[in-house]
């Protein structure tokens, strides 16, 4: 029996991967996907005035690239 699923989840790189990972299960059916945008963080004042902050995103976001690079189809 199929599972139907809505997922929301964030906007990153490994977010879509995961909803694209799930979708690729028989016993899933995945009804609908919504990615929120990560603006947020960027505005936070933190980010900016935080250096240790600021370069963990930076790297998670860079790493993320580095990591998924094989799964993006290029078009």
């Amino acid at each position: 029996m199929k599972k139907n699923l809505i997922l929301l989840t964030g906007n990153e790189l490994r977010h879509k991967y995961f909803a694209s990972f799930l979708s690729t299960f028989k016993n899933i059916n995945l009804k609908l996907t919504v990615h929120e945008s990560n603006i947020k963080l960027k505005k936070n004042i933190l980010y900016e005035k935080d250096k240790l902050i600021k370069k963990h995103v930076d790297l998670r976001n860079k790493s993320e690239i580095i990591f998924f690079k094989k799964f993006i189809k290029k078009k």
